[in-house]
């Protein structure tokens, strides 16, 4: 319930976030997102956060594309995609491996808010159905 709370706040203020959808929801490729979080959401919660605002926090994150990958790469052992997202206030960095459709997982990296693990319910999937909804329809 709190990180939806934080979720809700942040649609009307700027923040950047962190998704990590795995291919499937198998047991193996959620512990393999959990790694992931567990790694890499820290890391960029530090680099991220030691700058002056939220449009050069944005700045750092994107230039620090390369290195998400490379680190998502040698934690999984396999090709990732890592994709820019915007919905309103709120911009993030969207890793993705294989088919990208299994529970996904998020957390603001900017400012912090990460938990230390990914949370059992299912917080990525109410996320992924706002994003949704708050998309303009083409």
């Amino acid at each position: 319930m709190v990180l939806l709370a934080a979720f809700l706040l942040h649609l009307s203020r700027p923040g950047i976030y962190l998704r990590v959808r795995p291919p499937d929801a198998s047991p193996a490729s959620q512990r393999l997102k959990s790694r992931v979080v567990d790694e890499l959401a820290p890391w960029l919660g530090r680099e991220v956060n030691r700058s002056p605002g939220v449009e050069a926090a944005w700045e750092r994150m994107v230039s620090l594309k390369g290195d998400l990958v490379r680190r998502t790469r040698g934690i999984l052992g396999r090709e990732v995609r890592v994709r820019e997202e915007r919905v309103g206030n709120l911009r993030g960095l969207v890793v993705e491996w294989g088919e990208g459709g299994g529970p996904n997982w998020w957390c603001l990296v900017y400012p912090y808010s990460c938990p230390i693990t990914p949370p059992r319910f299912r917080i990525g999937e109410l996320l992924s159905r706002l994003l949704a909804r708050a998309r303009p329809s083409g």
